[in-house]
C-alpha cells in the first residue's frame, strides 16, 4: 500500500526517473527517431514523474529542509548556493557562446544568465530553473500561509491552487499571447504547492486513510477524462493530475520490488542527485551544437540533429558527477 513517508524515502529514485523521462522525451522530439524505431513503447516512462514531478518533489524536499532549519537567511543562502550559483557557473560559457553565433541579443542573454528570460519573453529551455527559483524565494511566504493559523493546511492548499488555477484562466483568456509564451511552465506551479502539503504528511508519517483512498480514485477518474479533453487550457492541468496518479503507483512499485531492486534504486538515485547538473547541462550542449549547424550544413540537418542530441546526453551524463563535486568544492565555504 502507498504510505506517504515513501514520497520522501524514495524521492531520490523518483528524481531519477524524473530527469530520465525529461531526457529521453527531449532525445526522441530532438532526434525525431519515430520513423526509424517505433518510440511508443518509451513515452509512458517519460511521464511517470516529468517536471510536473519534479515540482512536486521540491516542494516536499524544501519543507524537509524547512523542518531541520527554519531560518530565513540561512534557508536564501543555501538555495542560492545549490541553484542559482550552479545554475550560471554552468551555463555562462554556454550563454555566451550561444549570444556571439545566434540572434540572440545581449539582454536576452543576461536575462537567461539571471533566471528572468521565461518571464519576460517566455518559454526557454530553462524555464523549469526560472521557476523553479521564484517558487524558492515564495517559499518561505507560503509556508506561513499553509501552516500557520487555525485554519486547516488541507484547506488552505485547495484555496491556494484553486486561487492559482483561476489566476491562469484570468491570464489564458485576458493576456492569451503573454499565458501561451509561459504556458510551460506556469500552469504546473500549483504542484510545488500541493508538493509542500504531501511533504507535512510524509514529514509526520501520516498513515494512508480510506478518504485518501477514495480521493485517489477521484483524481485517478480526473487525469483520464481530462487527459481526453483537447481543451488547449485543460491539457497541462491533466499532465498534472496525470503525475499525481503515477507518481504514488511507482512508489508502491518500489515498495513491492524492495527486496531485489537494490541495484535499480542505486541507479536511479544516482540519476536524483545529479538531476539539477543533467538537466542543465543535456540541453545547453544539445542548444550550442543547434547554434553551431551552420559550420557543419554540409550535414543533412536530420542527422545532425540526431548526432546532437545523442552527443547531449552522453555529455551530460558522463560530466555531471564532476560538474557537481567541483562546484561543491568551490561553494563549500559558503554552504558552512
Amino acid at each position: 500500500m502507498f504510505q506517504f513517508s515513501n514520497l520522501s524515502k524514495y524521492r531520490s529514485a523518483l528524481m531519477g526517473i524524473g530527469i530520465l523521462g525529461v531526457m529521453l522525451a527531449h532525445y526522441l522530439s530532438w532526434a525525431k527517431i519515430a520513423s526509424i524505431i517505433p518510440t511508443a513503447f518509451f513515452r509512458p516512462f517519460t511521464g511517470l514523474v516529468f517536471t510536473e514531478g519534479f515540482l512536486l518533489l521540491s516542494g516536499l524536499g524544501l519543507y524537509y529542509s524547512w523542518q531541520k532549519d527554519s531560518n530565513t537567511k540561512s534557508f536564501y543562502k543555501k538555495r542560492i548556493y545549490r541553484l542559482f550559483i550552479p545554475y550560471m557557473l554552468i551555463s555562462f560559457a554556454f550563454i555566451v557562446y550561444s549570444t556571439i553565433i545566434s540572434s540572440s541579443t545581449l539582454l536576452e542573454s543576461t536575462l537567461r544568465l539571471l533566471t528572468l528570460k521565461f518571464w519576460v519573453f517566455g518559454n526557454d529551455s530553462m524555464w523549469y530553473i526560472s521557476v523553479s527559483l521564484a517558487l524558492y524565494l515564495a517559499f518561505p511566504f507560503i509556508y506561513r500561509f499553509l501552516f500557520s493559523g487555525k485554519m486547516s493546511p488541507h484547506v488552505k492548499c485547495l484555496v491556494l491552487v484553486t486561487l492559482w488555477i483561476s489566476l491562469c484562466y484570468a491570464i489564458h483568456n485576458l493576456f492569451a499571447d503573454y499565458y501561451k509564451s509561459v504556458e510551460l511552465g506556469f500552469p504546473k506551479i500549483w504542484m510545488f504547492f500541493l508538493g509542500m502539503l504531501l511533504g507535512k504528511y510524509a514529514y509526520s508519517n501520516t498513515k494512508t486513510s480510506k478518504a485518501h483512498i477514495v480521493l485517489f480514485g477521484c483524481i485517478f477518474v480526473m487525469a483520464v477524462l481530462s487527459n481526453l479533453s483537447d481543451n488547449d487550457f485543460i491539457k497541462p492541468f491533466a499532465d498534472c493530475l496525470l503525475r499525481l496518479v503515477t507518481i504514488p503507483i511507482v512508489c508502491v512499485l518500489f515498495n513491492i520490488t524492495q527486496k531485489w531492486n537494490g541495484f535499480f534504486h542505486k541507479i536511479l538515485s544516482w540519476f536524483g542527485k545529479y538531476s539539477l547538473e543533467l538537466y542543465i547541462i543535456h540541453l545547453l550542449t544539445y542548444e550550442s551544437i543547434k547554434f553551431s549547424y551552420q559550420f557543419f550544413n554540409s550535414i543533412p540537418y536530420t542527422s545532425y540533429s540526431r548526432i546532437g542530441a545523442t552527443i547531449s546526453i552522453f555529455v551530460a551524463i558522463s560530466s555531471c558527477s564532476f560538474v557537481h563535486d567541483g562546484i561543491n568544492r568551490l561553494l563549500k565555504r559558503q554552504l558552512v
